[in-house]
């Protein structure tokens, strides 16, 4: 069971969406042979690289090996009761419902740690809403990619328009 820390909230899980590509992406890679990954990853290699650089090349290549033979816990999309809340999170209470997001947080497990930014509040009456509150994390990254590309749109068109002048 996770321990719970300051402004974070431990979340029984009731359900958690499985995204094929995503997670089949992430095997791919831990199989690959440590050649294989810096090639894949460019800029972890290059963090490799500037830790060696600060650190030394043996506490580099200790934290780099560790971090690619540990475990990597799958999902980042989950719903689920909240069985603890911790300091600093006045937004949720014990037997809240919340759907959780985030890599490494909203994992494939009984129970996950989550930061109490990367949660909202569901709805524990309808069954049917607490199944889809699984989906809110996809449905996030699809907004925020809109705005992104408004965003991106608008900075181009302000870009040309000083091109222009």
């Amino acid at each position: 069971m996770p321990i719970v820390k300051s402004r974070r909230i431990l979340v029984k899980n009731y359900y958690s969406l499985i995204s094929a590509g995503t997670e089949r992406m992430l095997i791919d890679f831990i199989r690959k042979s440590v050649v294989g990954k810096a090639r894949e990853r460019p800029g972890l290699a290059k963090q490799v690289l500037n830790k060696m650089k600060n650190e030394g090349i043996m506490n580099a290549l200790h934290a780099a090996l560790n971090k690619m033979e540990g475990p990597l816990a799958l999902g980042y999309s989950s719903v689920g009761e909240i069985m603890e809340v911790c300091k600093g999170v006045e937004e949720f209470k014990v037997g809240d419902i919340a759907a959780c997001a985030g890599g490494g947080y909203a994992i494939h497990s009984e129970a996950i740690f989550v930061p109490k930014n990367l949660a909202v509040k569901g709805n524990r009456n309808k069954v049917t809403e607490l199944r889809q509150c699984v989906f809110v994390t996809i449905g996030s990254i699809k907004d925020n990619t809109k705005k992104l590309k408004i965003l991106m749109l608008t900075l181009n068109q302000f870009y040309l328009l000083l091109l222009l002048h």
